[in-house]
């Protein structure tokens, strides 16, 4: 799956978003038998519901949770706002991100070598596979989710834990006044929730907890298959949360794992010295203020800088001549262009150097042919001149099958079969040794010669089979 062809089916992951999603392609010549599209360098809106943005979630979801605890709520309705503030955000992240965010994505795994169309196939030959101009952030594939009902059982995941992370950012702040006013109050808070984590129910919350873990390491591994070492890892780690977030915070001072403990000591353990009488609460509750009112207001600020840069990089788009940007290339008929030819194939649609390329075009038909060992061998030299590829490789085992008898033949094997040995011939008369790669301008005008000989489109008839393309 090294060098697999991104298709429509593929999910990819935004490392700052709650939902996996797959993309539209921008083509629609070559289609696989699971009705999906080939996706291109062109491909940068999602299909059905975008990434999201866990940032505007997470940050509606300290709203909605500072609220309800400014209100005196109890802690449970604190963390229902907090969770349903976090769907509400994750929703809106959608509208905001959505097919608007496409202008500022850019691939970084264009492959040269395959074309559909005029648009450049993109393929999985790099850890980062797209980025996210506006915000910095890279957009992954993750080859372990496969279908739209795991893509949105993922999101919800990540809103519940989102709504989860906002209710302990409130309640880590209210921890902070506590330990500062009152910290035996902080202490008997810490001690009584730590408690109720290993009771009955606590102990079934950590278990959800931990399968939440070892599920989101399967699904967000960048590498297919079941890893059980990582799995296994993350599950423990999720189980064992207030004894891993203490490890992080003495070793590392990791703030999201003070902020846990601090929301652990925040939390009211009631009785006497519960919330009315205990924590100071006109104190806490004006201290909770100013940094809440603190921490949106840099929220906003860095909110404001990355949209700003976003207008920005949208106006030099459209600034841009044609041709020159990465998004406003040109994707209409070409006409004649001197340093790609000086006639335009009939067939093929390309321009090609007519008095280079070998030889003249001759009226030839691929559907008759027999596949030969002779044949495989002039196939096998012709190409290993360019090196190492894939899909050439994989269509030469379809013809050695073929000859053996162990697999039927097709039409895109007939057309790579004599296009690539009618394409050795010109090379041959044009004086390129064997074994030599030649220049890109020698394999524009042989191979665009051969496709004249043959009458053939590569849009409408592709040489190479759609399973060399896809592993």
């Amino acid at each position: 799956m090294a060098n697999e062809i991104f298709n429509e089916s593929h999910y990819f992951m935004c490392e700052g978003g709650l939902k996996p999603a797959s993309l539209k392609t921008s083509q629609e010549n070559v289609l696989l038998e699971n009705n999906k599209y080939y996706l291109t360098e062109y491909s940068l809106k999602c299909k059905g519901i975008d990434f999201s943005c866990r940032w505007v979630a997470l940050l509606v979801a300290i709203i909605a949770a500072a609220i309800a605890l400014l209100m005196s709520c109890p802690a449970g309705w604190v963390l229902l706002a907090a969770i349903a503030g976090a769907a509400g955000g994750a929703l809106l992240a959608g509208k905001i991100c959505g097919d608007k965010a496409a202008i500022v994505r850019v691939w970084l795994v264009i492959k040269d070598d395959v074309v559909f169309g005029e648009h450049k196939a993109v393929s999985n030959h790099k850890p980062q596979h797209l980025n996210c101009r506006a915000f910095g952030y890279n957009i992954v594939y993750k080859p372990n989710v496969t279908s739209e009902f795991e893509a949105i059982c993922i999101f919800g995941g990540n809103v519940l834990m989102t709504g989860l992370e906002a209710f302990m950012y409130v309640y880590a702040f209210r921890g902070g006044g506590t330990l500062l006013t009152k910290p035996m109050t902080f202490f008997r808070n810490f001690g009584v929730n730590y408690l109720k984590t290993i009771s009955k129910y606590g102990m079934l919350g950590r278990g959800v907890f931990g399968v939440w873990g070892g599920a989101n390491a399967y699904y967000m591994s960048d590498t297919e298959g079941f890893n059980a070492n990582e799995v296994a890892k993350a599950s423990a780690q999720s189980f064992f949360f207030a004894e891993t977030a203490a490890y992080h915070a003495v070793t590392e001072r990791d703030p999201q794992s003070i902020a846990l403990l601090l929301s652990m000591g925040g939390i009211p353990a009631g009785g006497k010295t519960g919330q009315r009488n205990s924590l100071g609460m006109e104190k806490v509750a004006d201290a909770t203020k100013a940094d809440l009112a603190n921490s949106v207001e840099g929220v906003k600020n860095n909110m404001r800088s990355a949209v700003n840069k976003a207008i920005e990089f949208r106006d030099k788009l459209k600034s841009q001549k044609k041709g020159d940007g990465a998004f406003e290339k040109y994707l209409g008929g070409r006409g004649i262009n001197s340093q790609f030819g000086d006639t335009m194939g009939e067939y093929s649609g390309r321009e090609f150097f007519k008095d280079k390329c070998g030889g003249k075009i001759l009226d030839l038909d691929y559907k008759n042919t027999t596949i030969t060992k002779e044949g495989i061998e002039t196939v096998k030299e012709h190409t290993s001149r360019f090196g190492e590829d894939h899909a050439n490789q994989k269509m030469i085992e379809r013809l050695e099958a073929i000859e053996r008898g162990e697999l039927e033949i097709t039409e895109y094997d007939k057309r790579y079969y004599t296009h690539e040995i009618r394409e050795s011939q010109r090379y041959d008369n044009m004086g390129v040794e064997k074994g030599e790669k030649g220049s890109f301008e020698q394999w524009n005008d042989a191979h665009t010669a051969t496709l004249e000989d043959y009458k053939i489109n590569e849009i409408e008839q592709p040489l190479y089979h759609p399973e060399a393309l896809n592993e």
